[in-house]
């Protein structure tokens, strides 16, 4: 009886440690917080998880600022079968080009959402023709100890129906900053962009190779999958390097003298 009792109480903990180990998984990484749906316009949310820590001795330091960058200069466009694709999506919009999938790409679709409960200076980033392609935040301080959420807006998106695609992966790059020292170094900042870049040649930071993801899922009931193409496949969405290196750094706060 007593060997049971050891036995269960044994199993409990294991169980126990396992659903913490994936508890800390998930939360590992900067991700974004909800999937959205096709052709619906969605308010979500950017979850910071944890600060920089210092390879040195293990201590953590506090976010106090973060940039964002959706894929809009270039993006680099592929599919999970291999084969080569354009951006298969559209905006459900009457703007000039909005059904031409190589023209429309990202641009102009995030906006951010003011919430000072973790940044007290937020703004969007613009490219040459005003259109919103990211956002940054400053004068922040994240507890060491808590997670951060930075609200954000995204229009829809509208899979188009002749593509076989059943989710649009959108890979955002994310720079959560916890000193202004730039280039940036392993304790400095996290870096959760798809790879190092000319400017951001460190490969010790934590985060590089893991960009967060904003996943959009085909809607069946309005727009099925057509019986040809069989169990269909996703089109992921990348910044490219360029993108990174001319829109990530903060300009005026976090970047080269």
């Amino acid at each position: 009886m007593r060997h049971s009792r050891i036995m269960k109480r044994t199993a409990i903990c294991s169980l126990a440690t396992l659903l913490c180990g994936v508890g800390q998984g998930v939360f590992a990484h900067t991700t974004v917080r909800d999937q959205a749906t096709e052709g619906k316009t969605a308010y979500n949310a950017l979850q910071i998880a944890h600060g920089c820590e210092n390879p040195a001795n293990g201590k953590m330091l506090p976010v106090i600022a973060q940039s964002v960058v959706f894929p809009t200069i270039n993006p680099v466009v592929t599919r999970s079968d291999g084969t080569p694709t354009t951006l298969e999506a559209e905006v459900t919009d009457t703007s000039a080009h909005s059904h031409d999938p190589l023209i429309v790409g990202l641009t102009g679709k995030a906006s951010l959402v003011q919430d000072r409960n973790v940044f007290k200076h937020q703004n969007e980033t613009y490219d040459a023709n005003g259109n919103v392609i990211g956002f940054y935040s400053t004068r922040g301080n994240l507890q060491t100890n808590l997670m951060g959420l930075v609200p954000f807006r995204f229009k829809a998106l509208k899979i188009l129906p002749t593509s076989c695609a059943n989710r649009v992966l959108v890979k955002i790059a994310i720079a959560d900053i916890c000193k202004k020292t730039f280039p940036p170094r392993a304790g400095t900042a996290n870096l959760w962009i798809p790879a190092n870049t000319p400017q951001f040649a460190d490969s010790t930071i934590d985060g590089i190779g893991a960009p967060a993801t904003l996943t959009i899922n085909r809607d069946i009931a309005t727009n099925p999958l057509d019986p040809a193409c069989g169990a269909g496949y996703d089109v992921i969405i990348t910044p490219s390097n360029e993108d990174v290196d001319a829109n990530l750094p903060i300009k005026g706060y976090w970047r080269k003298k």
